[in-house]
């Protein structure tokens, strides 16, 4: 199966003192690319933003590669927004009383690679909420079944 573990802390830092009109300290990404490090859904930038992240990763033939991620997201500030994954705030408490949970995801995925110029991929992903989601607009929890079919030449 050739396993293969990944253990990762990934930090982007919020600002201390939102609307202060002081040092702007939230970190600034210029190229939005979330799905790749931050789960599969794409709700989150890396903006004020902290997780920690496993992944598991086994190939059980050569044509068959399966994952599963489970991510633990945190607000680095708790007085800072939550990001979109175009770097917009989508969710705020201004007093920092929600905490900083956002939420813990896992995803899912099978890769079939059928042929040099074909694959099928297969997935899941699902967001369980934290306190930070519960406590600052709708309770959602957001998730994905995904097929998809890739043709490269």
């Amino acid at each position: 199966m050739k396993p293969q573990i990944w253990i990762y802390y990934d930090f982007a830092s919020g600002d201390a003192n939102p609307g202060s009109g002081g040092t702007f300290g939230t970190f600034n990404q210029l190229f939005p690319f979330g799905r790749y490090y931050l789960g599969y859904l794409d709700l989150t930038a890396r903006q004020n933003i902290q997780d920690f992240n496993i992944q598991l990763v086994l190939f059980p033939t050569k044509w068959i590669t399966m994952a599963v991620q489970h991510h633990k997201f945190n607000l680095a500030q708790a007085r800072s927004p939550l990001f979109g994954p175009l770097g917009v705030p989508v969710r705020v408490d201004p007093t920092g009383a929600a905490g900083t949970h956002v939420g813990n995801e896992i995803d899912v995925w099978v890769n079939f690679h059928l042929t040099a110029h074909q694959d099928i991929l297969i997935g899941y992903s699902k967001l369980f909420p934290g306190r930070f989601i519960r406590e600052t607009g709708p309770d959602t929890s957001p998730e994905l079944l995904y097929v998809q079919h890739q043709i490269q030449w």
